[in-house]
């Protein structure tokens, strides 16, 4: 499979472009150690003023700069690693989770499949961002009274990583079990467990194997999944990491405090009619990660077509000699 992936250009470009927002954010983050550059005043080559933050992309490219004249273009590289981090952890966790469950439910507990099933399609319809929203808003949002945070950092992120990976659980869990299932039924099981194979060993040997590019292909869907929850939890004002909650007279600002893209949009939004490539900047860097995911997520389908049972050996034309043997009186040896 992985020769096939590798010989895929639509994997090729999107992985590339995945690996080199990632590595470059580390690289940007150790760098600059958080300076990221700032320009209020933009001057021409004789010191006249020409404009100031924030500034458009015409004057300060390739993204701009925000109302305080730091550049878009770092702070974007910069929480990449955040935005990235987060979908590729929470999409491996779901997965994990979600395999392990399935694969009980569908060895295990297949008396369990009359009325299990229909409680997860039940909650299936409840939107995943809207239910993230009332579990994590309490937590997250910071005391607009006291201005401090209940719960520390590490806790916040811990647990929207916690509750972003609980609510795809179920379906996903199901989805694997009716694949369990399915294999299981398959005739050549039957022939399996006559041998005597144990349940371990067609878990290892058939039920895995089977499993391992539907696998790829439901984690590269986690991923985009994640990356969706996390835009619509920006419009929300849901950031990862805390949302800081500041009141104005004219109006309430909210400000990241990991700087990942979801708070970039979320926090800009409001600016949208006056400087829209405020909020266009973070919306562009999310289009590009998505359309990679959907590049090596195409990658992974089409492999999984290729991939199909192992082609029938052609049998060999065997001459058979017809002529009755001549029987002969050497051809024996007699004893005694």
């Amino acid at each position: 499979m992985i020769k096939t992936l590798l010989k895929n250009p639509l994997f090729i470009v999107g992985f590339s472009i995945i690996l080199i927002l990632f590595v470059g954010s580390l690289i940007l983050t150790q760098t600059l150690h958080g300076d990221i550059p700032q320009k209020t005043l933009l001057y021409d080559k004789h010191g006249q003023l020409i404009d100031h933050a924030p500034l458009s992309p015409l004057h300060y490219p390739p993204f701009g700069t925000d109302s305080q004249g730091y550049s878009l273009f770092y702070r974007l590289m910069i929480g990449a690693k955040f935005t990235i981090g987060i979908t590729l952890l929470v999409a491996g966790l779901r997965l994990i989770f979600s395999l392990l469950f399935g694969l009980i439910y569908g060895m295990y507990f297949t008396r369990w499949s009359g009325f299990l099933p229909k409680i997860i399609d039940a909650f299936s319809y409840v939107p995943m961002t809207l239910l993230a929203y009332i579990l994590l808003s309490p937590v997250i949002m910071e005391n607009g009274v006291t201005n401090q945070f209940e719960y520390s950092f590490a806790q916040r992120m811990g647990f929207e990583i916690a509750i972003l990976t609980v609510i795809a659980i179920p379906t996903a869990s199901l989805f694997f079990g009716n694949e369990t299932k399915h294999i299981l039924k398959q005739d050549f099981m039957a022939g399996v467990k006559i041998m005597g194979a144990t349940r371990l060993h067609i878990l290892r040997k058939h039920v895995l194997p089977h499993l391992t590019l539907k696998i790829w292909i439901h984690f590269a869907q986690q991923m985009i999944q994640v990356l969706v929850i996390l835009i619509h939890l920006g419009l929300l004002k849901l950031f990862f990491g805390g949302t800081s909650v500041a009141f104005g007279f004219d109006e309430t600002e909210y400000t990241s405090m990991s700087g990942e893209w979801s708070g970039l949009i979320g926090s800009s939004f409001n600016e949208l009619t006056t400087t829209p490539w405020v909020p266009f900047a973070p919306l562009i860097m999310f289009t590009i990660t998505l359309i990679s995911m959907q590049l090596i997520l195409k990658a992974l389908q089409t492999a999984a077509e290729k991939t199909g049972p192992a082609p029938r050996r052609q049998k060999t034309n065997v001459h058979i000699n017809k002529e009755t043997p001549v029987i002969r009186p050497s051809d024996f040896t007699f004893l005694g």
